[in-house]
């Protein structure tokens, strides 16, 4: 049995001791964030994930029973008009 690593670094660690945007950012540049690159990451992630109001209104259309991966899957192609 081996070790799952992520850019070198143990997996187990990076889930006891990272959070998700750490591991994130850890995946995309190959090293864990700097205390500031990791306020710099958070806010843009963070600040860059809003949705418009619309999708909202999209979502909501569906009945409650919907197939999850078909919302998905139109929601996605909704995006585009955005």
């Amino acid at each position: 049995m081996g070790i799952l690593r992520h850019r070198g670094y143990p997996s187990r660690t990076s889930r006891e001791k990272s959070t998700y945007l750490e591991t994130a950012y850890l995946l995309l540049n190959g090293e864990l964030p700097t205390a500031t690159q990791l306020k710099d990451w958070t806010y843009n992630v963070t600040h860059h994930t809003y949705i418009h109001e619309s999708i909202k209104k999209f979502l909501d259309g569906f009945h409650y029973d919907a197939h999850p991966m078909g919302m998905t899957i139109s929601t996605i192609a909704a995006l585009s008009t955005f």
